[in-house]
């Protein structure tokens, strides 16, 4: 009988061992990036613990404005101060939110006829500025400074 009792115990023991360790299991949450057309971002894991560490996106012609809860609204951004135990799920999924680059331009004629301003967009088709005209000159094209040493070749811009 004593034998048994020991039995038990021992199977008791190996049994509350295994419920202890089991329960003591960290959850793995799997963190996927929409880059919303920019560069792949593989899935990272990591435990409801860890710190959040976030990556930053690239896209060709955009600034990139941060990770947003892939919900739609882009109105939670995730930081790395974002506390993973309140993912109810094991999955996070966020999205990159970009804005697109643009240049202004603006024209000194000096004297000649104005033009208005205008917004190009980055790699945008190429564009052709339009030409002034003042009475008793000829025009020989746009400048990128006031001295007439740089003169604006659009086929270069993006380089």
């Amino acid at each position: 009988m004593n034998m048994r009792r020991r039995r038990f115990f021992y199977l008791l023991m190996i049994m509350a061992f295994v419920l202890c360790l089991s329960s003591c299991k960290q959850d793995i949450i799997t963190i996927s990036f929409n880059t919303d057309g920019g560069d792949f971002i593989d899935d990272v894991k990591m435990t409801k613990e860890d710190t959040l560490i976030l990556p930053t996106a690239s896209k060709l012609g955009y600034t990139f404005e941060g990770w947003y809860l892939h919900d739609g609204t882009y109105d939670t951004l995730v930081t790395e101060t974002y506390d993973l135990s309140q993912v109810e799920t094991n999955t996070l999924s966020l999205i990159a939110k970009w804005e697109y680059i643009t240049f202004d331009y603006t024209f000194n004629t000096h004297g000649g006829t104005q033009l208005s301003d205008m917004t190009v967009g980055y790699l945008q088709s190429i564009f052709t500025f339009g030409e002034t005209s003042k009475e008793g000159y000829t025009f020989e094209g746009w400048y990128l400074d006031e001295n007439y040493t740089t003169i604006f070749d659009v086929s270069k811009f993006y380089e």
